[in-house]
């Protein structure tokens, strides 16, 4: 077993080579990588960042259940008049969306996503210093939703199918594990958390993990110095074709019919989702807190009593 130096895209790495034959369709070698010798290239590492941001975003995104029923017990708020602080943090992040796209493509996704980050933290920090209902609409909803608009699955999903042309969809179901880890971590640590500081207190912790986390980690995330080279994390290039040639051009995609059946799609299990998510994570959230007071509470008054 050699070792061969493939040098693609701005990255190189050591890839141990098993066999080197012909692809079916001709266009170059394609060479195996046995598992000891890999490295974490820029494509895999890239890869491993969107998959952790999409974990840390959306966990911290949908821990607002958890914290709307803390809401709703201190200022007496109705339940649509807080979770309308979700729906506008929901809204704006589609609203935005336009906006993510164009700065993903001129500065590139390394300040979007770390700038992503620093505002979602901030704002999420300063939503304890509010009092009144128009304040978490313009700092909960507002701000955080635009940056977490910044950081979701769509933007990561764009920079992991620049390094991974061949493999998109693969590459892309991977890095989407993120999405469902986040839920399964963070929101109920969320509840755990709140349970012993409070609302308040588990904001900060929240944001704190933001800027601990996903600032450091998107300083090394990038996109590739050629992205029509087809490098696709595993081979050594792709001939098949020229990538920026193919591509559709906006204006082209908007004619199109699947385009808007793929919007359609988007908005109607959005909106079901979110309505459903906040409902039930909410009652679930409520029901743990009762359980809380009702044993360990109860058992510590009992032990303060002997």
């Amino acid at each position: 077993m050699s070792l061969y130096r493939c040098r693609q895209g701005g990255w190189e790495s050591d890839l141990a080579v098993e066999a080197q034959a012909p692809s079916p369709e001709g266009r170059g070698l394609v060479v195996y990588a046995g598992a000891e010798a890999m490295k974490l290239d820029a494509p895999w590492r890239s890869l491993l960042i969107a998959s952790l941001t999409m974990t840390v975003q959306n966990g911290v995104l949908l821990t607002f259940p958890v914290v709307y029923v803390a809401l709703l017990e201190e200022f007496h708020w109705g339940r649509g008049q807080g979770a309308g602080i979700f729906a506008v943090t929901t809204l704006v992040i589609g609203l935005a969306g336009p906006l993510v796209g164009y700065l993903l493509d001129t500065v590139g996704p390394r300040r979007l996503f770390v700038s992503g980050a620093i505002v979602t933290a901030v704002g999420m920090a300063i939503t304890g210093l509010g009092t009144v209902l128009p304040y978490f609409y313009a700092i909960y909803g507002a701000m955080t939703g635009l940056g977490h608009s910044a950081l979701g699955s769509v933007p990561n999903m764009v920079v992991v199918s620049k390094w991974f042309p061949r493999t998109t969809g693969r590459a892309i179901g991977l890095a989407d594990l993120g999405t469902a880890l986040g839920v399964i971590l963070i929101v109920p640590a969320a509840q755990g958390i709140l349970l012993w500081v409070g609302w308040r207190g588990t904001l900060w912790v929240l944001a704190g993990i933001l800027v601990l986390v996903l600032v450091p980690a998107n300083l090394c995330q990038s996109v590739p110095e050629r992205e029509a080279s087809g490098s696709d994390g595993i081979g050594c290039g792709y001939t098949g074709g020229n990538l920026e040639k193919d591509a559709l051009t906006l204006r082209a995609a908007l004619a199109r019919g699947p385009f808007w059946w793929l919007v359609l799609a988007r908005l109607t299990s959005g909106l079901a989702f979110q309505m459903a998510f906040v409902a039930a994570v909410a009652s679930l959230a409520a029901g743990a807190t009762f359980l809380w007071m009702t044993y360990v509470g109860d058992s510590a008054t009992r032990q303060e009593r002997a």
